[in-house]
């Protein structure tokens, strides 16, 4: 089974929190799952990120390097 993440659920996985369960952090963790996240999501997060609405503890650069490398 694929699955295509919601912005929260990458954010929250990345930033390895306690507000996603460990069921999921489990499957996305899995090298056999592939999961897929939506191009709309870096365009959410920038505008987030740009209007003072969320504080990235990493660079925006480097979050989507994370999500090509995953």
């Amino acid at each position: 089974m694929a699955y295509l993440l919601d912005t929260h659920t990458f954010l929250w996985f990345v930033a390895g929190d306690d507000q996603l369960p460990l069921s999921i952090k489990k499957k996305l963790s899995d090298i056999d799952v592939s999961c897929f996240l939506s191009i709309a999501s870096f365009w959410e997060i920038a505008i987030k990120k740009q209007i003072g609405k969320l504080n990235l503890e990493i660079e925006f650069e480097e979050l989507f390097r994370f999500a090509e490398r995953n």
